[in-house]
């Protein structure tokens, strides 16, 4: 049986957001965020967090199995590594990288990602080759058969720092399938991640309008509050 994972990848060694990870939102730490919306998603098998063997990121794994979820540690500037070897443990034929930065990441999207990769065997599903939806919604799907080819490459630091990125340098060398989304371009321009200061602050604010308001926290209504902030900064 083909077993699909969900890899949250987190750590607190953030250089531009420093311990980012378990800073509250409304009282609800980042990692708690993406965990509630990871578990959403309805076409993986499992789902684990993957962080460092620094001492730095013991609260991570501490909080991961707080929350009932597993947790694989591996290196921390080699996440190529950490991904096959926590891809490798859990058994996963496939998974989906999740990023530790994304309090608005999209299930439905992820979910038709899933199927969509499952039905056509890719190496790699994707929708930022080129980006069909905004910061924050990325989807990456990757087949860990693929991803083991891809680590016996010739790979750079950075290569193994960024997991998929010897995949987009050399794409004729697998099957990548990118996928189209409904957004426009000015969604597209739409920052949904938290990478900084600015970041956690329009977060706070969505998520504030969301819950005073009783608004629906989907793609839609945070892409629609994302702009309205913009306006308030203009």
């Amino acid at each position: 049986m083909i077993k699909t994972g969900g890899i949250i990848f987190s750590r607190m060694s953030s250089t531009r957001l420093p311990g980012k990870a378990m800073i509250p939102i409304n009282g609800v730490s980042l990692l708690e965020r993406v965990i509630n919306r990871s578990k959403l998603i309805s076409k993986i098998d499992h789902l684990c967090i993957a962080t460092s063997v620094k001492e730095e990121d013991d609260v991570i794994a501490s909080f991961g199995r707080l929350k009932g979820i597993d947790v694989y540690r591996g290196s921390l500037t080699d996440v190529a590594g950490r991904a096959i070897d926590t891809a490798e443990h859990f058994k996963y034929d496939h998974f989906i990288r999740i990023c530790g930065d994304r309090p608005f990441l999209d299930h439905n999207i992820y979910d038709i990602m899933i199927s969509t990769h499952l039905k056509n065997q890719n190496d790699l599903t994707t929708n930022i080759f080129p980006r069909t939806v905004p910061p924050g919604l990325t989807g990456e799907v990757i087949s860990t058969k693929s991803l083991k080819k891809m680590y016996s490459m010739p790979l750079n630091n950075e290569d193994k720092e960024h997991v998929t990125r010897y995949y987009y340098k050399n794409p004729s060398q697998f099957t990548i399938l990118n996928m189209e989304f409904a957004f426009s371009k000015k969604n597209i321009a739409a920052r949904l991640v938290i990478d900084d200061e600015e970041d956690l602050r329009r977060s706070t604010w969505i998520d504030t309008k969301i819950r005073k308001n009783n608004l629906t926290n989907d793609s839609e209504t945070v892409i629609y509050l994302t702009e309205k902030w913009q306006n308030t900064k203009t």
